[in-house]
C-alpha cells in the first residue's frame, strides 16, 4: 500500500537462468551442480545417450508474473477518472485500497487488493519493471506456483504490517516486491553457507548478487526515510515474509519434478488459496465499486486523512508509518504546530511550522498548514507561496489548487482563481468544495450554463453538504426560479439551520414569502 500508498524499490532488475533447470538465481550462476550439488536422478539412457547423462528440460514458461502485471494494468486503468492518467483518493479507495477504518468494518480483502493499485505512472512503471524482472526469473527458477505463493503470501504479510503502523491510505505492489526480494536474497545466502561448510568456491556472481541485493536494500530504506509517503512498514512486513518463506525453499533441486507426492499437494493446495484469495478478492472490488457513492468515498478519504493527522500527531505512526521509531526534530516540530493551529495559536503554530522546514523543506504538509495560517490572519501574499510550493513538491494536490484559488479572489485575481479551481477539479474531479468554487467562478465571468453544471455536480457527489444546498439555491434565487429554489431551502433545514434561514430570507427577499405572495 503506497500514497499510500508506498515508493518502488529500486535496482531489482535481475533474471534468472536456468539452463540445467537447477534452482539458480541472477547473474551468471549457471546451476547447483557447478556447486557441488548432484541433479536428481534421469530416465534410463537410450540408445545414442550417452551413459550417465540426463536429458534436460525446458524451463517452465512464466505465467504468474503476467497475470500479476495485467492485474496491476487492469486496475490502474480502470482506476484513473476519465481522460486522467492519476487515480484520485476517492478513486483509490473505491478499487481497494486499504483503509484502516474499512478494514475494521469488515473489508479484509483490502489488504491483498492495495498490493495491485498505484497512485501515479511513475510509481506503476517503476513497480512493474521490478515485478517483471525479479518475477519472471524467480518463476522460471521456482515455477509459477510457487512465485504466486510468494507474492500473494509477501503482499499480505506487507498489509498486515502498514495496517498496524501506518493509518495513512496505502496502494501498491513494493510490499510484495520487498518479499520477492527477500526470498532472492535469503537464497543466495543459504547457497554461500553450504558451499562454506563443503569448503567449495561459491558459484561465480553469488557473492556479488547478495552484496548488491543488500545495497539496494539499503537504498530503499533511506530513501523511505527521507520521501514523504513511502509506506515503509509494508516494506518491512514484505520483505520479513520473502525472508521466512526463503528459507523453505529446496536448494538445488529439479523443482518441476522432484518433489515429494505430498509436499506437491501442499504446493497445490497453497496455489489454489492463493488463487481463490485472488478471485475472492476481486469478487469483492467490483461489489464494493458498484455499489458505493461518490459521497461515501469523499467521507471515507476524509475519515482516513484524519486519522493519518491524529496518529501523527500523537506519534503512533506517521505517513511512512515508522515515525514513532525514527521521530526526528522536523516530525516533533511539525506535531507541536498542529497542536498549536488547532487552539489558533496562529504565532505559535507559525513558528513550529517553521522550525520544521528548516529540519525538512520538503514536508509538504509544514507548507500546506503554513499556508493556511497566513491565510487565517490575511496574510494573502505569504499564503500563496506556501500553496504554490505545496504544488511544486505535490502536484496533484487538488486542495492546493483549491485554496490558491480563493486567494486569488480575495486579490481580485479572478483569472488566475478560475484556473486554480479547473485544475483542482481537474486532478480531482470527486472534490466537491473545488467543484462549488468553480460554478462561483463560472457565475461571475457571466457563464451560467457552466455555472449550474457544477452547482449540481458538487449536489450529486455530496448530496449531504448543506454550503452545496446553500449555495445551489441562491444561484436559483438570482436566476428566478423559485420552485427550485424553495426545493432546496427544504433539502437544506435537516443540514445546517443557520445556512437555511439565511436562504430563506433570500428566497423571500425576492419573491415574497409564500402566504402573502410577493410584493
Amino acid at each position: 500500500m503506497d500514497d499510500s500508498s508506498g515508493y518502488p524499490m529500486a535496482g531489482a532488475n535481475g533474471r534468472t537462468s536456468d539452463e540445467k533447470n537447477t534452482f539458480s538465481l541472477r547473474g551468471p550462476v549457471d546451476s547447483m551442480h557447478d556447486a557441488g550439488y548432484s541433479p536428481p536422478s534421469g530416465p534410463p539412457t537410450t540408445p545414442g545417450q550417452e551413459p550417465g547423462t540426463v536429458e534436460r528440460v525446458p524451463p517452465p514458461r512464466p505465467v504468474a508474473v503476467w497475470l500479476l502485471l495485467l492485474l496491476c494494468l487492469i486496475l490502474y486503468g480502470i482506476s484513473c477518472p476519465h481522460g486522467q492518467w492519476h487515480p484520485t483518493d476517492a478513486s483509490l479507495v473505491r478499487f481497494g485500497a486499504k483503509v484502516n477504518h474499512l478494514i475494521d468494518a469488515g473489508e479484509v480483502w483490502r489488504l491483498l487488493s492495495c498490493a495491485f493499485l498505484h497512485g501515479f505512472p511513475a510509481h506503476l512503471i517503476l513497480n512493474m519493471l521490478a515485478l517483471f524482472s525479479l518475477g519472471y526469473g524467480l518463476e522460471i527458477a521456482l515455477g509459477s506456483r510457487r512465485l504466486l505463493c510468494l507474492f500473494v503470501s509477501s503482499a499480505l504479510f506487507a498489509s498486515l504490517a502498514s495496517y498496524g503502523y501506518n493509518s495513512a491510505i496505502s496502494v501498491g505492489a513494493s510490499g510484495a516486491l520487498f518479499g520477492l526480494f527477500g526470498t532472492e536474497l535469503v537464497c543466495y545466502g543459504r547457497i554461500l553457507r553450504i558451499c562454506r561448510r563443503r569448503n567449495m568456491n561459491p558459484p561465480p556472481g553469488v557473492w556479488h548478487s547478495l552484496q548488491m541485493g543488500i545495497l539496494f536494500l539499503g537504498i530503499n530504506f533511506f530513501l523511505g526515510l527521507i520521501l514523504p509517503a513511502v509506506d515503509n512498514t509494508a516494506h518491512l512486513g514484505g520483505l520479513a515474509a520473502g525472508c521466512l518463506m526463503g528459507l523453505t525453499l529446496p536448494i538445488g533441486q529439479n523443482l518441476s519434478g522432484a518433489i515429494s507426492p505430498w509436499r506437491r499437494i501442499a504446493l497445490n493446495a497453497a496455489a489454489g488459496l492463493s488463487l481463490g484469495l485472488l478471485a475472492y478478492t476481486g469478487l469483492s472490488v467490483y461489489r464494493f465499486a458498484s455499489r458505493v457513492t461518490p459521497a461515501q468515498l469523499r467521507q471515507h478519504v476524509i475519515a482516513a486523512r484524519k486519522s493519518a493527522q491524529s496518529a501523527s500527531q500523537t506519534g503512533r505512526g506517521g505517513p511512512g508509518g515508522i515515525d514513532r521509531w525514527f521521530p526526528g526534530r522536523g516530525v516533533t516540530d511539525f506535531q507541536r504546530g498542529v497542536e498549536h493551529h488547532e487552539r489558533q495559536e496562529l504565532d505559535e503554530a507559525e513558528a513550529a511550522y517553521l522550525r520544521a522546514l528548516d529540519s525538512n523543506p520538503a514536508l509538504v504538509e509544514a507548507h500546506f498548514n503554513l499556508g493556511l495560517v497566513y491565510l487565517q490572519r490575511h496574510q494573502h501574499d505569504l499564503a500563496i507561496e506556501r500553496f504554490l510550493r505545496v504544488t511544486e513538491l505535490q502536484p496533484q494536490s487538488s486542495d492546493a489548487y483549491r485554496y490558491l484559488g480563493l486567494l486569488y479572489s480575495m486579490k481580485g485575481s479572478f483569472t488566475l482563481a478560475h484556473e486554480s479551481f479547473e485544475k483542482a477539479v481537474e486532478l480531482d474531479p470527486e472534490n466537491v468544495p473545488a467543484h462549488r468554487e468553480l460554478g462561483r467562478s463560472f457565475e461571475r465571468f457571466g457563464l451560467k450554463k457552466d455555472a449550474l453544471f457544477h452547482y449540481r455536480e458538487a449536489e450529486r457527489l455530496d448530496p449531504e453538504d448543506g454550503q452545496t444546498r446553500y449555495d445551489l439555491g441562491l444561484f436559483l434565487v438570482r436566476e428566478g426560479q423559485e420552485d427550485a429554489a424553495r426545493l432546496q431551502l427544504e433539502k437544506l433545514r435537516s443540514l445546517n439551520a443557520s445556512l437555511a434561514r439565511e436562504l430563506q430570507a433570500r428566497i423571500e427577499g425576492r419573491f415574497g414569502s409564500p402566504e402573502r405572495g410577493p410584493e
